[in-house]
């Protein structure tokens, strides 16, 4: 017998194949690291392309938002003549400076005597103002007495246009003489030369008050 060419058994259909299958196996194992790298990279191309998509997008929608609702714009700073909304009424700026303002009511809030005005402003309608409002009101010396809301002075109301004076019915400014004729304001806005007896009932109270800013 001839050894030489018998020094294995030959091998069966079914064990070739196994073998096959066993070395493409080996094969794609080795092959494994590669695809790994591969796939690693084209997963960091793809993580950038998506944080580029969020960003125009991002973009695109601030676009649209600015087209829908447009910011408003700049708001100008407040001057004499302004009207602005305090304690529930309108009020004409009359002066500004040093971090306050002095407000002139818009209309007469009532009408009665004189000698009545200045305690009511200081009681009933101070009163109705919120607390946080009354801490924005500043307290006022005149002539020998506190108070927080007064009527405007004939020397300020010289300064003022017509247009402003004028609320439909006349008023009373503040006396600054103490006399019996009270200075006041025509319904056209023109200013009384001879003051008016401080009883009479029928002239209007313009409150004036001055806040912090």
């Amino acid at each position: 017998m001839n050894w030489r060419y018998q020094t294995f058994f030959p091998l069966n259909e079914q064990e070739r194949k196994q073998l096959r299958d066993s070395a493409e196996l080996v094969n794609v194992w080795k092959s494994l690291p590669e695809a790994f790298a591969q796939l690693r990279a084209e997963f960091a191309e793809l993580k950038d392309a998506h944080s580029a998509l969020r960003a125009e997008h991002e973009e695109l929608k601030q676009a649209v938002l600015q087209q829908l609702s447009p910011g408003k714009p700049e708001q100008k700073a407040a001057v004499p003549g302004d009207v602005i909304r305090f304690g529930g009424y309108d009020w004409y700026i009359v002066k500004i400076g040093a971090g306050m303002m002095t407000l002139l009511c818009r209309q007469c809030v009532t009408m009665m005597p004189y000698r009545e005005a200045l305690q009511w402003l200081n009681t009933d309608f101070y009163a109705s103002f919120p607390a946080n409002e009354k801490k924005q009101i500043c307290e006022v010396l005149w002539p020998d007495f506190r108070m927080f809301v007064h009527l405007l002075k004939r020397k300020d109301a010289e300064k003022l246009p017509a247009d402003i004076l004028a609320c439909g019915s006349w008023w009373w400014l503040l006396s600054e003489t103490g006399t019996s004729g009270m200075p006041v304001v025509f319904s056209d806005g023109g200013i009384g030369i001879i003051g008016a007896d401080q009883s009479y009932a029928s002239y209007g109270v313009r409150p004036v008050i001055t806040v912090r800013i």
